[in-house]
């Protein structure tokens, strides 16, 4: 999915909620991720996958990234069904 937070909501929920006509039915439930699983897939397994996990996929010195700063307990929000708005407030570029 083009938004991780649309994508993590789905992998912890596992319902067709947000889908128009969707009466919020859950699919295959025993297949639902924890919110730090979803979170863990769309870092550092996304990057080991692309095989970048030496240079991406962490904040840690020396690998590059973007940094989204979320507000406390998002995962447990989208954990209880909540939504969460997003707003760029800052686009910082550097180029080496």
């Amino acid at each position: 999915t083009a938004n991780p937070f649309t994508g993590m909501y789905d992998a912890i929920h596992r319902s067709n909620k947000r889908r128009v006509g969707g009466a919020g039915e859950v699919f295959r439930p025993e297949e639902a991720l924890r919110p730090a699983e979803a979170l863990h897939l769309y870092t550092r397994a996304a990057a080991y996958c692309g095989g970048y996990e030496t240079l991406m996929g962490s904040i840690a010195e020396g690998f590059l990234g973007d940094l989204v700063l979320v507000p406390r307990g998002v995962l447990d929000e989208l954990r209880g069904g909540g939504r969460m708005a997003t707003t760029e407030f800052r686009t910082l570029l550097r180029q080496e």
